[in-house]
């Protein structure tokens, strides 16, 4: 939910938001999951489920007119970009240049 806010710098994260990340999650279980009953996916694909939110997010807060960054205009779209903003298990770290002020939350007292 937050992964997919963040990216598309949502003005704002109304309740809409959270119900687009909940329906994104009961949309991810697969058989498996239906099988053991359970209401959330299984944990080894969360990396996977959580594009699939992040992904629905964006959609939902681009159709909003909430994102002030656009990051595509197909599901496909928007999870290429997400991909490619996400962190990697393995990648090398980078770390901030210097010069770049941190982020802050509007009415963020940080």
């Amino acid at each position: 939910m937050s992964f997919g806010a963040v990216c598309c710098e949502a003005t704002t994260i109304p309740d809409e938001l959270f119900m687009t990340a909940a329906e994104a999650v009961a949309h991810s279980l697969d058989e498996d999951d239906r099988k053991s009953e359970s209401v959330l996916p299984c944990t080894a694909r969360i990396r996977e489920v959580g594009l699939k939110v992040a992904t629905a997010v964006v959609l939902a807060a681009q159709e909003a007119g909430l994102a002030r960054k656009k990051l595509g205009s197909t599901e496909e779209e928007v999870a290429k970009a997400l991909r490619a903003l996400r962190w990697e298990p393995g990648a090398k770290e980078v770390k901030p240049k210097a010069d770049v002020a941190p982020l802050r939350l509007r009415g963020s007292r940080i």
